[in-house]
């Protein structure tokens, strides 16, 4: 799940950097929080959000980006 809030309009042109923070963690449900903070190039915030995720862990030899089911002959 994710949510954010623009606090500013963002123009065509503008630099923008966006920083993130781990605010939570459960280990035994793999369920993470982020706090999410956009900035622009004047270093005002532009954008607060946060987001809700899962973690999987993943078996030895699968891959990440792909999954494993991308990995096996057709």
């Amino acid at each position: 799940q994710f949510s954010a809030q623009f606090l500013r309009p963002v123009l065509v042109g503008d630099e923008l950097l966006m920083s993130a923070t781990i605010s939570a963690w459960n280990e035994n449900s793999g369920q993470l929080g982020v706090s999410i903070e956009v900035r622009n190039q004047r270093h005002r915030r532009v954008l607060v959000g946060t987001a809700d995720l899962i973690v999987f862990v993943l078996a030895e030899g699968e891959d990440a980006a792909i999954g494993p089911a991308a990995t096996q002959p057709v």
